[in-house]
């Protein structure tokens, strides 16, 4: 009778060990993959959302002087967007400190300027006045009305 109590005291001894090694080693493995992927899908969506801003710089340079043209960008991190003749580029910081350049081509020559966008929602106007020679792009707010309430952003 006392070999069986002693056969199960040593099965749930060895069945904690084998739950406390598993988490010890699964926890931080998998905390590492969930900051790797967030990395991923935080460039993924910064290279879309510049492609579309090259786009809009595209459009305005393709139908000349007085285009404007309002695009609205998403982000899930806080970007400089480093505006130049024929490109755009900003960089994306990994969890882990490493930092990454994203750029997109346009067509555009008389583009410069630097543009901070925030995390969330930003509304960016892309023009060219009719008695300018440069593309301009800079941030606007805007309004969201709903019945009593005006919100900012």
């Amino acid at each position: 009778m006392d070999n069986k109590g002693q056969l199960s005291v040593e099965v749930l001894f060895l069945f904690t060990i084998s739950i406390v090694v598993l988490i010890v080693f699964t926890i931080p493995l998998g905390h590492l993959a969930i900051s790797n992927t967030l990395d991923i899908v935080n460039v993924l969506n910064a290279e879309a959302e510049i492609n579309q801003l090259a786009n809009g710089v595209d459009m305005v340079y393709c139908q000349g002087a007085g285009a404007k043209r309002v695009e609205t960008i998403e982000l899930n991190k806080d970007l400089t967007v480093f505006v130049k003749p024929k490109y755009l580029s900003g960089d994306i910081v990994f969890g882990d400190g490493n930092i990454k350049r994203i750029s997109e081509n346009h067509k555009a020559t008389n583009v410069f300027s630097n543009l901070y966008l925030s995390r969330g929602i930003n509304k960016v106007l892309i023009s060219w006045e009719e008695d300018s020679s440069n593309i301009v792009l800079k941030k606007i707010w805007f309004l969201f009305l709903f019945v009593n309430n005006i919100y900012i952003f």
